[in-house]
């Protein structure tokens, strides 16, 4: 059972490959490189977050639409080729088949996202952006979330003496 299942996964996998599928990834670090283009001025100081975040959200979006279109497109061109019956003529059962299909999808997704991640690695080096954020520690006194010195807090939400309510 578990042959079969391997055998069905690793042929969806080369048909899915064989396909157009690796144009999509070239789009995706088109549009990748051209959004850190566009997009980083609209942000002052906060680039890095911008291109991170829109280059992730773009694999995530990518991955999902192409595997929806392979595995449509694999189904109907077996049922158009009549290859579904000659499969399921075999000792193979419909659960088997459904698993072979199903890992042979996720197969596909784990190799999409490999290339698309070395290419948005690729994309980030290039650009100058880094995925760590800088080590530099702010003191307890710079922090956004601690108010004024005592009596200098004119903002409402402040619990400074000076403050009337």
């Amino acid at each position: 059972m578990l042959a079969r299942v391997v055998t069905l996964a690793r042929w969806t996998l080369v048909e899915a490959l064989r396909e157009r599928i690796l144009y999509v990834v070239l789009v995706f670090v088109g549009v990748l490189v051209a959004s850190s283009c566009v997009l980083t001025p609209l942000a002052p100081g906060a680039q890095r977050k911008v291109v991170i975040d829109f280059g992730l959200a773009c694999m995530d979006i990518v991955g999902v639409l192409v595997i929806l279109l392979t595995g449509c497109g694999l189904v109907r061109r077996e049922i158009e080729r009549r290859s579904l019956e000659i499969i399921l003529t075999r000792p193979v059962s419909r659960l088997e088949y459904l698993i072979g299909k199903w890992l042979g999808l996720v197969a596909t997704l784990v190799v999409l996202v490999a290339v698309m991640s070395v290419a948005f690695a690729i994309m980030l080096r290039v650009s100058g952006v880094t995925l760590r954020p800088s080590r530099r520690r702010r003191s307890p006194r710079s922090s956004p979330y601690r108010c004024s010195p005592p009596g200098t807090c004119r903002t409402p939400s402040c619990a400074s003496p000076t403050v009337r309510r």
